[in-house]
């Protein structure tokens, strides 16, 4: 999964199968604390990059 500028998530592939329904539901809860990942992001790796 990605996370865009504006918080959205994309997904670029389920290789691991998970059933739709909880990829929505994992998809909905990273896009509500996207900003919470970013800043943990940002704090471990001191930058962030945005695919789109």
């Amino acid at each position: 999964m990605w996370i865009t500028k504006n918080g959205k998530c994309l997904l670029c592939n389920n290789n691991s199968k998970i059933p739709n329904k909880q990829l929505r539901v994992f998809m909905q809860i990273i896009e509500a604390r996207s900003k919470s990942v970013l800043d943990l992001w940002y704090s471990t790796f001191k930058q962030i990059s945005f695919y789109c």
